[in-house]
C-alpha cells in the first residue's frame, strides 16, 4: 500500500505534514509560530517527527503532495526545495495544488459553504499595502474547481458577488490534512522526477493587479 507524504509551508509561520496511504488520512500534525527563521530545517524536523510517529520508514513514502503558492516568498521556496531534494534523492513524483484550494473542503466541513453547489472566494494578503490575492471557487458534487486566481485592490473586496472568506479566519494548520482530502478528490499538476526542476511557485505580481487573471492550470 503506497504512502503519501502531504506538507503544507505556504504561509512562514504555519507549517502542516500528513501521511496517508490507499485509505485515507494515517496521521497530522500542525505547526506554527517561528518557522521562517528555520527555513528547510524546521521542514525536515517536523517531517521526520510525522514520519516516526506514524510509525513509517521515509522508503515508504511513494508520492509528495504539496501546495505551491501563492504565500510568503521564503515559506514557499524552502518547501520546494526540500521537496525537490526528497524527490531527488528517494526519485519521487511531486503533486502540486494552489496553496487555497484545499480552503473550501475546509469550508464544507464547518457548514459554512454547501459541497454540492456553491461558489466562493478565498482572500490572501499579498504583502504589499493595499493589493489582496483572490481565488474564486465552484463547488460540484464535493469537487472544489477553481475559476480564476488573482490579484484585486483591497478597496474592491466589497464588490466580490459570492461569499468571501480571509485567510486569517481559516486554521492554516490544517492545511496538511485537508489535502489528503483533496488529493483523492482532484488531481493536481504532477511532476515525476526527472521534471522535478520544473516546478515553481506560484507567484502573481500586485504591481500588475489590474490585468491579472490566472485560469486554474492543473
Amino acid at each position: 500500500m503506497g504512502l503519501t507524504l502531504v506538507f503544507d509551508f505556504s504561509f512562514s509561520d504555519v507549517f502542516s505534514v500528513s501521511v496517508a496511504n490507499d485509505d485515507g488520512l494515517m496521521f497530522f500534525s500542525g505547526f506554527s509560530g517561528g518557522l521562517e527563521g528555520f527555513g528547510s530545517r524546521a521542514i525536515a524536523s517536523a517531517i521526520d517527527m510525522v514520519i516516526s510517529v506514524a510509525g513509517v520508514k521515509p522508503e515508504e513514502v511513494e508520492k509528495i503532495v504539496m501546495t505551491r503558492g501563492p504565500g510568503s516568498f521564503t515559506a514557499l521556496r524552502c518547501a520546494l526545495a526540500y521537496a525537490k531534494g526528497m524527490s531527488v534523492a528517494l526519485s519521487l513524483p511531486v503533486e502540486v495544488y494552489c496553496s487555497f484550494d484545499w480552503i473550501p473542503l475546509y469550508l464544507c466541513s464547518v457548514s459554512k459553504v454547501n459541497y454540492f453547489n456553491d461558489e466562493l472566494v478565498v482572500a490572501a494578503p499579498t504583502g504589499v499595502k493595499g493589493v489582496i490575492y483572490i481565488a474564486k471557487y465552484k463547488l460540484e458534487n464535493s469537487i472544489p474547481k477553481q475559476e480564476t486566481l488573482r490579484t484585486i485592490s483591497e478597496n474592491d473586496i466589497l464588490e466580490l458577488e459570492c461569499k468571501t472568506f480571509h485567510i486569517k479566519d481559516i486554521p492554516l494548520e490544517l492545511g496538511a490534512k485537508y489535502l489528503v482530502e483533496l488529493n483523492k478528490k482532484l488531481k493536481g499538476m504532477f511532476f515525476p522526477p526527472d521534471k522535478i526542476d520544473e516546478l515553481e511557485p506560484i507567484y502573481l505580481f500586485p504591481t500588475n493587479f489590474k490585468k491579472s487573471n490566472i485560469p486554474l492550470s492543473f
